[in-house]
């Protein structure tokens, strides 16, 4: 037998983000430099994640 609950799923937040030159991708700099994540909108539960060129030049 199959039990149906009612489920409500989140669906993943997917934002692409042009990286200007010299920002860097880090959610903590030691240095104090501006990151990625500082201009991302704050989200309720889990956390962004980084895909693609994380090099400070490009």
């Amino acid at each position: 037998r199959i039990l149906k609950l009612p489920f409500e799923a989140e669906l993943p937040q997917v934002l692409i983000y042009h990286k200007p030159e010299g920002e860097i991708v880090s959610q903590d700099d030691p240095e104090g430099r501006a990151t990625v994540f500082d201009k991302l909108p704050r989200i309720k539960q889990g956390k962004w994640i980084a895909i693609g060129r994380l090099d400070i030049n490009t």
